[in-house]
């Protein structure tokens, strides 16, 4: 059973949608990596090497601002305002 379909019964007002490639697997625009890189976890990676050219600034580059953004934050050095 999946996160969404599990979450479904227990919400009463919310709106659901699936995200990354969903749509695209299904529809047959990419194809889903082999079983066993799913299984370790490393299907991004696969989907980089297949589509580097869509992929690389989300996964690279937005990955690297998370983190360091992260990193900042956790180590104390800059805190973001409580909202009110």
């Amino acid at each position: 059973m999946s996160l969404l379909a599990a979450a479904a019964g227990r919400a009463e007002h919310a709106s659901w949608s699936s995200g990354a490639a969903t749509f695209d697997f299904f529809s047959g625009r990419i194809k889903q990596a082999p079983r066993w890189i799913r299984d370790a976890g490393f299907e991004r990676l696969y989907q980089l090497t297949k589509d580097f050219r869509r992929l690389w600034l989300r996964y690279i580059v937005y990955n690297a601002v998370f983190l360091v953004v992260f990193a900042v934050q956790t180590t104390g050095i800059w805190r973001v305002p409580a909202a009110d």
